[in-house]
């Protein structure tokens, strides 16, 4: 870790793509802050490629509260959240980051309380909220036991530090301190993941943020303190949608595999992983003709097997990204353990 010279405040960031029947409700809750005068504080819109008026509202809609504190809307167009969230990094001023999504509602308290804990623990480099879910129409009956695929529910146990057992936090709600970042991306590092990309779901980015701050040492956090309302849509609670959210996020798991292991320091021979690939591919295609038949049955006459749904989708997920990775898990693993080798100087 270093030391850094950053300006104490908060910096709401919010990466937003076709958000313009979202953000009313979403500005409503960040203009309802109980912010003490002496923290500073701001908002910073991204529009990651809209193609309705996310910007036309945002303005109309934070012009209509009469909150004295900057506000600022920028175009990225790069496709991809994490892009997105990239840009509001660089066009933070302040040193704790709070990153919102477009149907997140906080607490009063939020801000406030993120200052607080990121001003008492330097050594958190992410901390998390909990989310509670508020649905537009009652949940289906699986919603409960699948939440937390929604970035939903308490992030650990207790409050406090999680880098040894969940290690990661959901980015909806999370607070990132910027100087540590920076650090990270000094040293060299480059997403593997982009993040979601409009409409498509490519999850996992805020894991793989994650990992790259407990490389250079810094902790997870999670405090029960920061709790925000998670505004979930019908098109949200739709099997086939959270099929998809689950196979999204299981090939994303498997670019991940290098940091995993590095984390673990988990040493890899070069010649046997030229095959991993290979042999991870056979194992999830096997499992894939295992749960094939159920799943056929459910598209064609719509019999519910919900766990064994979920699992072909996780298999078929990481089959795709064993195919994908293929080789190129060594390149990424090699990539990986340099930037380890620059943090810990």
């Amino acid at each position: 870790m270093k030391d850094n010279y950053m300006k104490k405040g908060v910096s709401v960031v919010i990466p937003c793509y076709n958000s313009g029947k979202r953000l009313p409700a979403t500005l409503l809750h960040i203009a309802q802050q109980n912010v003490p005068r002496s923290i500073p504080w701001e908002v910073i819109l991204i529009n990651n490629g809209s193609q309705d008026n996310t910007t036309e509202v945002a303005w109309n809609e934070w012009k209509k509260h009469g909150v004295k504190i900057p506000f600022n809307v920028f175009e990225q167009n790069i496709p991809g959240s994490s892009a997105a969230r990239e840009m509001g990094i660089n066009k933070a001023n302040y040193e704790y980051i709070l990153f919102v999504d477009d149907d997140n509602w906080l607490n009063d308290d939020y801000i406030k309380n993120a200052y607080t804990i990121m001003k008492e623990n330097p050594e958190i480099g992410m901390l998390g909220g909990e989310g509670v879910p508020h649905c537009e129409s009652p949940p289906p009956d699986w919603f409960n036991k699948y939440h937390y695929y929604y970035a939903l529910g308490p992030q650990g146990e207790r409050s406090g530090d999680i880098t040894q057992t969940r290690g990661y936090v959901y980015t909806a709600g999370a607070v990132l301190r910027k100087s540590a970042w920076e650090y990270v991306k000094k040293c060299g590092f480059e997403h593997c993941l982009p993040g979601r990309k409009g409409e498509l779901l490519f999850a996992s980015e805020d894991v793989e943020m994650c990992y790259a701050l407990r490389l250079a040492n810094y902790k997870i956090w999670f405090d029960d303190r920061l709790r925000f309302t998670h505004y979930m849509p019908n098109n949200r609670l739709d099997w086939q949608y959270f099929l998809n959210l689950t196979e999204s996020i299981h090939l994303a798991k498997i670019y991940l595999t290098p940091y995993v292991d590095i984390l673990m320091d988990i040493e890899r021979k070069r010649i046997h992983n030229q095959y991993l690939w290979i042999i991870m591919s056979s194992q999830n295609f096997w499992k894939i003709i295992k749960y094939y038949k159920s799943y056929i049955r459910y598209l064609l006459w719509g019999e519910y097997h919900d766990w064994v749904h979920r699992k072909y989708k996780m298999h078929l997920g990481e089959l795709k990204g064993w195919l994908a990775l293929r080789s190129n898990y060594l390149t990424i693993y090699d990539r990986v353990d340099r930037l380890k080798h620059k943090l810990a100087h």
